[in-house]
Parts: C-alpha cells; sequence; structure tokens
C-alpha cells in the first residue's frame, strides 16, 4: 500500500514537472525569437535612415537636371546601374509632377534576397508616388521601381480589416440611426394628421351652421272692404291687370283680396 502511494505521489510529481520543463524551454526559445527579431529592427532602422540621409536628402535638394550632368560627368552616386536607373525614375516623376519638393523614407522591409526601402515622393502640384529603393544583403542600393501612392498601400492586412471592421459599424449605427428617425417622422405624422382632422372637423361644424334669414308672418290678416269700395278695387285690380297682358278683363275673375304684409330687409 505505502508503495502504490509513493507511486501515486511520483507520478503526480512528473506530471507537474512536465509542463514546467516545457515552459522553461519554450521561453528560452521565445527570448532568442525576440533578440533576433531585435537584431533585424536595429538593421531596419539603420537601413532607413542611410536612405533617408543619402538619397532622400538628394531627391529633394537638387534637381533632375542637377542629378543628371552630376551623373553624366562621370561621378557616381552609387553603382552605375544604380544611378541610370534612379537617374530614369527621377525623370519620370518630374515630368508628371515636376520638381520633388519632399522625400521622406517611410519604411524597410526585407526580402528573401535582401531589403527593400519606400521613399515618399510629393511634387509640385501635391501629388505623391512612391519610390521602392533595392538593396543588397550588405545594404548597397541596387535598383528601384516608381508606382503610385496609395494612402493605404503601407498598411498591414490586419489595419486593414480593423478599419474595413470600423467602417462596417460607423455605416450600420446610421442605418439604425436614420430607420429609428423614420419612424419617428411616422409616428409625429400621425398626431400631425389627428390635430388636421380635428381642426377640419372644427371649421367644417362652424361652417355648416344654419344662417338666419327673416321669417314670413305665418298668418294674413284679411281684410273686409264695404261694398261698393271692394267693387272699385275690384275694377282698378282688373284695369291694371288687362294693362299689363293687353288683353280684355273679361278673362279674369277676382276672387279674393287681402293685404299682406311686407318684411323688412
Amino acid at each position: 500500500m505505502k508503495r502504490l502511494s509513493r507511486r501515486i505521489a511520483l507520478l503526480a510529481l512528473l506530471v507537474f514537472l512536465i509542463p514546467c520543463l516545457a515552459g522553461c524551454e519554450k521561453s528560452s526559445s521565445a527570448v532568442e525569437l525576440e533578440t533576433k527579431q531585435e537584431i533585424w529592427d536595429a538593421q531596419l532602422e539603420r537601413i532607413t535612415s542611410y536612405v533617408d540621409e543619402m538619397i532622400s536628402s538628394t531627391l529633394m535638394n537638387a534637381t533632375y537636371e542637377q542629378f543628371e550632368q552630376y551623373v553624366e560627368g562621370g561621378n557616381r552616386f552609387g553603382t552605375i546601374p544604380f544611378d541610370q536607373d534612379l537617374m530614369r525614375r527621377w525623370g519620370d516623376f518630374t515630368e508628371l509632377h515636376g520638381r520633388v519638393m519632399d522625400a521622406r523614407c517611410i519604411g524597410t522591409e526585407r526580402e528573401e534576397d535582401g531589403y527593400v526601402s519606400y521613399i515618399l515622393l510629393t511634387g509640385e502640384d501635391g501629388e505623391m508616388m512612391r519610390l521602392s529603393v533595392y538593396s543588397s544583403e550588405n545594404n548597397v542600393p541596387v535598383r528601384t521601381t516608381l508606382e503610385r501612392y496609395a494612402e493605404d498601400s503601407g498598411k498591414t492586412m490586419g489595419q486593414r480589416f480593423k478599419e474595413a471592421g470600423g467602417n462596417t459599424v460607423v455605416g450600420l449605427l446610421v442605418v439604425f440611426a436614420v430607420l429609428v428617425l423614420l419612424s419617428l417622422v411616422i409616428s409625429a405624422m400621425k398626431f400631425t394628421n389627428a390635430f388636421d382632422g380635428k381642426k377640419k372637423a372644427e371649421e367644417a361644424a362652424k361652417a355648416g351652421e344654419p344662417v338666419s334669414f327673416p321669417k314670413m308672418p305665418e298668418k294674413t290678416e284679411t281684410v273686409v272692404l264695404p261694398q261698393e269700395d271692394a267693387a272699385e278695387l275690384v275694377a282698378v285690380i282688373a284695369a291694371a291687370i288687362a294693362a299689363y297682358t293687353e288683353e280684355e278683363p273679361s278673362g279674369y275673375i277676382v276672387r279674393s283680396i287681402r293685404k299682406v304684409k311686407k318684411s323688412r330687409r
């Protein structure tokens, strides 16, 4: 029983020691990688400073014509192929954007056969292009390339995905904000329509009130005239009708005569 307990304790100790040993080994390899990375970073910084001091300053402080006279006069800036290549790229940039107003090295990367440094050129028209300077393992400039520069050309894929994700989130927030605003506007329109409908109903009610007109007399008074006066009145009315119609009064019979009160306007 004691032997079994000892074996179990030894096994448990080994289980705890194996990760520790692996961690120590991993830590040493990580330290080695960090050291190499620091050396590479320091080398890239030295190359960037060299390119900035030698090539960028020359591009900014001299003109293409001066550099062309310098090279054609038998002088050497770097190697002969590099001088010819740099002069050609410089001439292409001058034709497109005029004199180089600003030149600065924005970084250096390591490649399989050497290094490549990126110089950002700004012309008289404000346009920018990127001059790539390729160097050997011994940091000797070999060749150059000239290409159009975009603001995100120097960004890594992770940085681009991060910016794209941020832009997507902002776009979604804007869309939701617009939808909420539209829903509020529609809700406000309902209240506005209800208020307008109530106002129109009140105006219609006011417009539908009955207009007061003077009332006609409900009853007419019958005036009884004496027999002689009635006969004279009938004769006068018959004569007026005959004069109006231009016919004989024999065709009309006056049945009754009533006095009607005139309404005041």
